[in-house]
């Protein structure tokens, strides 16, 4: 708050010697002044120097950290591409493994047989029957008995 002067409530002397006591008292009290805003403006130029510094040394200390966790990220995504392509490749070694080899041939035999017996199953439940009863049963009997040997 700037001080008017209509707010002061000083009066000056009347006499010489008076008013050269005043102002000496004046000039003492803004020398004090000014030196006490000289040293707050070294404390404000010295915390904002510490404030800047502690902040360039926060940032530079999150780049790094950035930097890291960026190159952690992408050795991961390269780690994932990787596991998946051999995933693709043994997903498809199985599969192909699977049904060429004997175990392979007989579980998708089999497969074929009990798909049959439900469509005979289903086509004499739902469509009645067309064929002479014997022959689509003697079928359904022949296809159980291969699925038993398999």
């Amino acid at each position: 708050m700037m001080l008017v002067p209509n707010t002061l409530k000083a009066k000056p002397s009347e006499n010489y010697d008076g008013l050269i006591k005043q102002f000496f008292a004046l000039k003492k009290l803004c020398e004090s002044k000014i030196k006490q805003c000289s040293n707050y403006s070294k404390k404000l130029a010295e915390y904002d120097r510490e404030s800047l510094i502690a902040g360039n040394e926060a940032l530079e200390s999150e780049r790094e950290m950035n930097a890291q966790l960026t190159e952690e990220l992408e050795a991961a995504n390269e780690r994932v591409k990787e596991l998946e392509g051999q995933l693709q490749l043994t997903m498809l070694t199985t599969h192909e493994a699977a049904f060429e080899s004997d175990y392979g041939k007989k579980r998708l035999y089999n497969f074929s047989i009990k798909e049959k017996l439900e469509v005979l199953n289903e086509f004499k439940k739902e469509c009645g029957i067309i064929l002479p009863a014997h022959k689509l049963q003697d079928k359904i009997e022949q296809l159980r008995k291969e699925q038993e040997h398999v």
